[in-house]
């Protein structure tokens, strides 16, 4: 992170603008995973976004200005078994999130924090990659639960620096912290193909 913010500091002079977007799924049931899988879901989706942070934080407040927004999830806003680590992850995105946010309006520094938490992806990331037997599934999630693509993503990233919103969530779908079966299936199928896969170290 320290050499990462070198650079872009030396070649560029200044950063108004950090989104924290870098993560790694992490669906699996949780009796079973590795603590290599679970360090890995903490590393990168909490750990990642608070050092980057850290790292240059100092330059936006000696500029008086400046907007971290760290991309979140739908799995701060509803129960999702079989993804439980990286829902941990998250929600402590979520809170660090709100705390910065604070202690930035506090200290007057002229920095803002912002979470921007998106639906499932329809067009990018998982979508993607998605292994052919969790296909279907998938599908009957965003059913019921909603989806976002790539670019309503970054138009809701564009919207929270412009108007200085905490948190917005991206998703077609109305949303309630609860679990729902056609979710917990699709999960449970992904995590299955990561156990056969025997990826669940």
């Amino acid at each position: 992170c320290e050499q990462l913010v070198q650079d872009v500091l030396q070649h560029f002079g200044s950063c108004d603008i950090l989104v924290n977007n870098a993560g790694i799924p992490g669906i699996i049931e949780f009796s079973i995973s590795g603590l290599q899988k679970i360090n890995g879901q903490i590393d990168v989706n909490l750990k990642g976004p608070i050092f980057l942070a850290r790292c240059l934080l100092p330059s936006m407040i000696q500029a008086g200005k400046g907007h971290i927004v760290n991309i979140g999830t739908m799995s701060v806003k509803r129960i999702e078994p079989f993804n439980t680590p990286y829902m941990a992850a998250k929600c402590g995105v979520l809170g660090w999130t709100y705390g910065l946010r604070e202690e930035m309006k506090h200290l007057k520094t002229g920095v803002t924090v912002h979470l921007v938490n998106p639906g499932i992806l329809s067009d990018v990331g998982l979508a993607m990659n998605n292994p052919p037997k969790t296909r279907q599934a998938m599908a009957e999630a965003m059913k019921l639960g909603g989806s976002a693509t790539g670019g309503e993503v970054a138009d809701g990233v564009m919207r929270a620096i412009e108007y200085d919103i905490p948190e917005t969530t991206v998703n077609s779908m109305p949303f309630y912290w609860e679990a729902n079966d056609i979710l917990t299936k699709w999960f449970q199928t992904i995590s299955d193909s990561v156990i056969e896969g025997g990826l669940n170290k």
